[in-house]
């Protein structure tokens, strides 16, 4: 079996990009999306939830923008404070997001 990286390297960052151009923070959940083209990404350290396209590797920021904060929004303007509980399971665009702060 080989293990190849998708995305992202060993150096932190909140970088949208393909492959080892986009950066990552304490990436704490991975789940296939329902068709099976991608992966949702839920990070704690950027305060966001990611995408990876599986066909070209790209990477993009679908909710947070890397600021900590708790604020209903769409996309960049949404606010997350740490996310770690989130239901990635079964998500699909539109996608519905539940944060839980535990402090």
């Amino acid at each position: 079996s080989t293990v190849s990286t998708l995305a992202g390297t060993n150096t932190t960052g909140f970088i949208d990009g393909v492959g080892s151009a986009a950066r990552f923070n304490d990436p704490v959940g991975v789940a296939l999306n329902l068709d099976g083209t991608g992966l949702w990404v839920n990070e704690a350290n950027n305060h966001a939830l990611r995408f990876i396209f599986l066909a070209n590797r790209s990477v993009i920021t679908v909710a947070g923008n890397g600021s900590r904060g708790l604020v209903d929004g769409v996309g960049t303007a949404f606010r997350f404070s740490e996310p770690r509980a989130e239901l990635l399971k079964g998500f699909e665009r539109p996608v519905d997001v539940v944060s839980v702060d535990w402090r």
